[in-house]
């Protein structure tokens, strides 16, 4: 930006004899140069994201990876990395100090600001606060059900008194399994 300004020539802003057509052209100018020297860079950021990454974090792995692929310099990545690091570490002793200054001394405070830097806390949300009980129940409803299905005709059941089937499972012996083939200790 400073080699732009120098070699800017500054007689042009002076031959207009009107002054707001000047100071358009003046203002015309350095939002060009500006944009030139300074681009407008968008990042995307996730809900995702731990608060430790902060949009210039992003930026700087996004060209660390870049240069990783395409240079494979050691040096120059390892800077880029150090760098990195030093700023995930001032963003964590930052989010660190301001949760220690929101809350007072103790170790409740400071767990929970361990486990909301570290992402320990996430809770899962279950489907049923986004999907409503209903439409769950009609879709498995939908999916489980056999077009073919033919309900059975009823079976009557005899009844049988309860004195003979004390008697038919007093006569069993202990070794023995019972009409279900399962062994009498179960």
């Amino acid at each position: 930006m400073d080699r732009k300004l120098q070699d800017l020539e500054w007689d042009m802003f002076f031959d207009c004899q009107n002054p707001s057509e000047n100071v358009q052209k003046l203002n015309d100018t350095l939002g060009n140069m500006f944009d030139e020297c300074f681009p407008l860079i968008s990042i995307r950021m996730s809900p995702r994201d731990p608060p430790y990454i902060t949009p210039l974090v992003k930026h700087l792995c996004k060209i660390r990876n870049k240069n990783r692929d395409k240079y494979n310099d050691s040096h120059e990545n390892a800077s880029l990395q150090e760098r990195i690091n030093k700023l995930i570490c001032t963003n964590q002793l930052n989010a660190v100090s301001c949760e220690n200054r929101e809350h007072k001394k103790g170790s409740k405070a400071s767990w929970n600001t361990a486990n909301r830097i570290s992402g320990r806390n996430k809770q899962d949300v279950q489907i049923s606060a986004i999907v409503n009980v209903e439409v769950i129940n009609d879709y498995f409803k939908e999916i489980n059900t056999d077009p073919d299905y033919i309900t059975p005709d009823t079976v009557q059941v005899p009844e049988v008194e309860i004195d003979l089937v004390k008697h038919a499972l007093s006569r069993l012996k202990c070794t023995s399994s019972g009409p279900d083939c399962l062994p009498f200790w179960f």
